[in-house]
Formats: structure tokens, C-alpha cells, sequence
């Protein structure tokens, strides 16, 4: 048997992430398997920059370092490496410094929602600081909220975070 027909007999074939994401999966008829093999979650990928050389590489993680991030905490969650420090990291920080987020609070925040730093202020961002403020939470007092809650920043605005809304006030 040669090298093709033995890649083609192969038990191990995934699919790529554009078949995940467009629904195609060729190698199982059963659906039901197909979660097992969802590892990353392909959006998740969407606008990651994978470091091209070791200086690269480094900078990202001295900058991470620099905002007090240990190797530990990026092991947790290490698609941080995929995000730019120009184009991802800084206009993400420079925003939520803006807002009176502190910076002393920056580090926590990362640990826990390390996700923000592949998040698009403009698309992003914004809207779910706005809807913040359209329930009438203070500008002073939603920096104090994201400090608390980082994670609310990835909430779905149609989604996660009307339901949640919706439920909250619900019960009183």
C-alpha cells in the first residue's frame, strides 16, 4: 500500500475549519460525533494573526507580560498570541482605559475575559457599552460593571444579553 492510499484509508481525517464552519462534514455520517471534534470554535479563529517569526512571537508575550499576565495565564487561554499588539491588544486597552477602566485592574481583567483582545472596538465593543448605558447605568459606574463582569463584553447583544436582560427582570 503506498503513502496516498494509506492517507486516503485514514481513520484520522478532520475536517478543516471552513467545512466546520459551513456545516460540511464529509467523514461522519453520524452528526452526533461531529461535537466531539469541535476543539476550537472556528469563529473564534476570525482575525487571528499568527505570529510569523520568534521576535514576533516575543513581543506579544512581553507585552502580555508587561501587563501582568503570567507564561500560566497565557497556557490558559494561548490564542492570545494570535492577536496583533498594534492592531488588536493596544486599541482594545487605549478603549477600555478610556472608559475608566483602570489599568490596575487590567491584569484580572485579561485572566478572566482574555477573549477582549480579539474583539473589534467599533463592532465589538461599543454596542454593548452603549446598551450598557441605555439601561440606565451611569457612564461613571459601567467601567466599575466591566471591572466586575469583563465578561459581559461577549455577549450577543440579540442574543445572550437581551435573554439575560429579560430574565433578570423577570424575577425582580
Amino acid at each position: 500500500m503506498d503513502m496516498e492510499e494509506m492517507e486516503m484509508e485514514s481513520l484520522f481525517h478532520f475536517n478543516s475549519l471552513m467545512e466546520l464552519r459551513n456545516g460540511e462534514s464529509s467523514n461522519y455520517e453520524d452528526d452526533s460525533d461531529d461535537e466531539f471534534f469541535y476543539c476550537v470554535v472556528p469563529d473564534e479563529l476570525d482575525g487571528l494573526e499568527l505570529p510569523v517569526t520568534v521576535e514576533v512571537m516575543q513581543e506579544r508575550v512581553d507585552f502580555l507580560h508587561k501587563l501582568g499576565l503570567t507564561i500560566e495565564d497565557i497556557n490558559n487561554y494561548p490564542l492570545v498570541l494570535g492577536c496583533s499588539v498594534k492592531k488588536n491588544m493596544i486599541p482594545v486597552l487605549d478603549y477600555l482605559g478610556k472608559l475608566g477602566v483602570r489599568k490596575s485592574t487590567f491584569t484580572e481583567f485579561l485572566c478572566r475575559y482574555p477573549q477582549v483582545l480579539h474583539a473589534s472596538v467599533v463592532v465589538d465593543l461599543a454596542p454593548v457599552v452603549k446598551y450598557l448605558q441605555g439601561m440606565d447605568i451611569k457612564p461613571n459606574d459601567v467601567p466599575r460593571v466591566l471591572e466586575k463582569y469583563p465578561e459581559v463584553l461577549g455577549f450577543k447583544l440579540e442574543g445572550t444579553m437581551s435573554t439575560s436582560v429579560a430574565y433578570l427582570i423577570g424575577i425582580g
